[in-house]
């Protein structure tokens, strides 16, 4: 089954047969999108979308016009140094000083270092009705074996 289509972006994979954490045995598909030249995903951690019993789930990406190079959500941007310093983003704070900072989905741990954020672990289940399926950077819901989900 094909993944829905995404306006300035491209298929740029497909992976049929990804274990279900939650449900041992069982599998989704996920398919991987690539935003066109001069776009970036919003946000940037949203590049996949799930297949699960037939139906495409899970919110789709979204490819907007690309910022200034090096910006970050209109953030003034480091020098080449600092950036080198951080592992995924680095802007200037109000002082005009270099931090690190994280893409959506992810928070720095105590080493300074990005960190994966389970939003299934937050409590409210990630918002799913069913079953919450953390992904590096995003999570997905998913529905136990019987059940589809409703478009």
């Amino acid at each position: 089954m094909e993944a829905p289509e995404i306006q300035n972006a491209k298929i740029r994979g497909y992976d049929h047969r990804v274990p279900n954490k939650i449900l041992p045995g069982e599998f989704y598909a996920e398919a991987l999108y690539e935003c066109d030249k001069g776009f970036d995903f919003e946000p940037p951690s949203l590049r996949t979308m799930y297949c699960s019993e037939g139906e495409w789930i899970g919110r789709r990406p979204e490819c907007a016009e690309a910022a200034s190079e090096g910006a970050v959500g209109g953030a003034t941007p480091c020098n080449a140094a600092d950036a080198a310093e951080c592992e995924q983003l680095c802007v200037l704070d109000d002082d005009g000083a270099p931090m690190c900072a994280c893409h959506e989905g992810y928070a720095i741990g105590g080493d300074e270092k990005c960190v994966d954020v389970d939003e299934c672990a937050d409590g409210g289940n990630g918002g799913c009705q069913q079953l919450c399926v953390n992904k590096p950077g995003a999570f997905m819901c998913d529905c136990r074996s019987g059940y589809r989900a409703q478009v």
